[in-house]
């Protein structure tokens, strides 16, 4: 599944238990570029119709919060 989450000041996607190799500056920005970029978001698939994600090499340092969690 994929998740928005707060890395520091920006957030950052993670999507088959990865973090996509992009940040940005609010969760909308996110989120429009996953709804983008990103073709199966419920079942973490490869994208079939969208250019192939880049992940990060390292995983996810510092996440704060989750979606729905108070911040």
């Amino acid at each position: 599944m994929m998740i928005v989450a707060r890395e520091g000041e920006h957030f950052v996607i993670v999507h088959a238990g990865r973090v996509v190799d992009a940040s940005f500056a609010d969760r909308d920005a996110a989120e429009q570029w996953a709804d983008r970029n990103i073709d199966d978001q419920m079942f973490d698939e490869p994208n079939s119709f969208s250019p192939p994600l880049k992940y990060r090499a390292a995983p996810l340092m510092a996440v704060v919060g989750i979606p729905g969690d108070p911040q």
